[in-house]
């Protein structure tokens, strides 16, 4: 069932944001969550791309003026080989499971980082806000490629 809502959310978006589902996606594999603590952390942007170790030290600077978060220290990551996603998700429940898919349009030269937030609403009370900035890992993107996120709520 989990595939058939994923098979049909890729189909919608190639739809309107590519103009076709015969398109040649290719799903990328070797994707890793990165933990960070997101309670030393306040971000302001919703979405991230990140290449190189320039822009991950950015996320330093969001960091949360508090004892607890004063020594923090970023995984490292070899961005060399790889790259790291974020799409900011939140919603009300109880709580939540993620489902995560990268895959690569190789015809429009995008990736397409696609988040499925399945929250349980219906057994707690009461209800807290569940969110998450949704890091990966992922192999190297190449510099010629845009990325689009899609995120679906269930």
């Amino acid at each position: 069932m989990q595939y058939i809502r994923h098979t049909v959310s890729l189909c919608i978006l190639l739809f309107f944001g590519f103009s076709s589902c015969t398109k040649n996606l290719v799903e990328i594999e070797g994707i890793s969550l990165l933990n960070i603590d997101m309670a030393c952390f306040s971000f302001i942007d919703s979405q991230f791309i990140i290449n190189d170790d320039t822009a991950y030290t950015v996320l330093l600077d969001y960091l949360k003026d508090s004892i607890a978060c004063e020594n923090y220290q970023l995984p490292p990551i070899d961005f060399t080989e790889r790259s790291l996603l974020g799409k900011y998700t939140s919603g009300t429940g109880c709580t939540t499971f993620y489902w995560r898919y990268v895959y690569a349009d190789l015809e429009s030269q995008n990736y397409l980082y696609e988040i499925t937030a399945d929250i349980d609403s219906f057994s707690c009370d009461p209800y807290v806000e569940k969110s998450s900035y949704n890091f990966i890992i992922v192999p190297k993107i190449p510099a010629d490629y845009g990325v689009i996120f899609d995120v679906q709520y269930e």
